[in-house]
């Protein structure tokens, strides 16, 4: 079993390509599906995955196709008989298990323990959610969280920024420039004007 995804997967190792076509009628049948070029871009391979979670979910219980829906811990073995099955290969069973049990609400629930649920999506008599697995998911749930809360916290600094910044520039746009030279006098040459003007007002008519 692969330490901290919870997915009781025995001696599956969690990577590797997905298959290229999915077929998705009463059953999925991929079997026979080409593989899918070691260069393939991720992102198109972590959506055709979560296609094939889809899938998953419309056929057995066990799986929930929306991420952010409650999920439930899966039985050990459970990649077994859906290789056995002829549902999934191996190395789509790595990638597609491998993202479902990663998923940060799977890790949730992984994290209170309890049960784990057959295909039917029935709880297994002889199978629990180890306090080890528990621990481990719990920190996988901690660490999710703190990065959604930083990257909350970055998005709010960066909005705050271009705030400060339009708010700068519309107070700087409407800041009269200064008058160009000569046609405005310092306050300090003005008063002296002033005082002048009343010197004469006060001195004796020389004529």
């Amino acid at each position: 079993m692969r330490h901290g995804n919870g997915a009781g997967t025995g001696d599956l190792t969690i990577a590797g390509p997905l298959s290229k076509d999915v077929t998705c009628g009463d059953s999925l049948d991929i079997s026979h599906s080409q593989a899918v070029p070691q260069a393939q871009d991720w992102h198109a391979q972590r959506k055709a995955a979560e296609q094939t979670i889809a899938a998953l979910a419309d056929l057995f219980p066990a799986f929930v196709a929306n991420r952010w829906e409650p999920h439930r811990p899966l039985a050990r073995g459970i990649h077994r008989q859906l290789i056995d099955r002829g549902i999934l290969r191996p190395e789509e069973c790595r990638l597609v298990i491998g993202l479902y049990v990663a998923r940060p609400m799977y890790q949730r629930a992984l994290s209170r323990g309890g049960p784990r649920v057959n295909l039917a999506g029935n709880p297994t008599e002889t199978q629990e959610v180890t306090a080890e697995e528990m621990a481990c998911a719990a920190a996988s749930v901690a660490r999710h969280e703190a990065r959604a809360i930083a990257k909350t916290e970055a998005a709010r600094a960066a909005r705050q920024a271009a705030y400060a910044e339009r708010k700068r520039a519309k107070k700087q746009a409407v800041t009269p420039s200064p008058p160009p030279d000569g046609t405005a006098l310092p306050r300090d040459g003005l008063a002296d004007l002033k005082a002048a003007a009343a010197a004469r007002k006060g001195a004796p008519n020389a004529f």
